[in-house]
């Protein structure tokens, strides 16, 4: 049996919603007219929030398209660098009010596949199409757990 540590579970986690975001961006109308670094946006104007690029930016996240579980990234900073699901604090700023249900669905998920021995993905060479909402493995990923009692658990994943 692999035996992971509840830190390694949450970088692994928060790098898998970095580097893959449910949605590659989120619109806001303005409220009031804004001057934006030169920019003149008015009221009702929408605006675009690229969750995507932001989570792929060299300059807030090095090495971005390496997976690094220890990168250290979660919503707990606060801060509005790691925005897969909302930015800032959960008490004063937005943040989708799933996410935290979310994090625990995908740890406990994570340690479920951990217990299981051997474990099969397939295909090994899935990539992620970009061009739809909500982004999906191409072709869809397997994921075949095989337990101790010789039973094996088939569940397919689809984003």
């Amino acid at each position: 049996m692999l035996t992971i540590n509840h830190e390694e579970i949450e970088g692994f986690v928060e790098e898998v919603r970095r580097l893959y975001p449910f949605f590659p961006f989120v619109g806001a109308r303005l409220r009031k007219d804004l001057v934006w670094q030169g920019h003149s946006l008015g009221k009702d104007d929408w605006l675009l929030l690229d969750l995507y690029g932001t989570t792929h930016d060299a300059r807030l996240f090095p090495q971005p398209a390496v997976f690094n579980p220890k990168r250290e990234s979660s919503w707990r900073n606060g801060d509005f660098r790691f925005i897969p699901q909302g930015g800032g604090r959960p008490e004063t700023n937005h943040r989708c009010p799933g996410e935290k249900m979310t994090v625990a669905i995908l740890q406990e998920t994570l340690k479920l596949i951990c217990r299981s021995r051997p474990v099969r993905i397939t295909p090994a060479d899935a990539n992620i199409p970009l061009g739809s909402i909500p982004a999906s493995p191409a072709p869809p990923v397997s994921i075949i757990l095989a337990h101790a009692e010789a039973n094996a658990v088939a569940a397919r994943f689809r984003r």
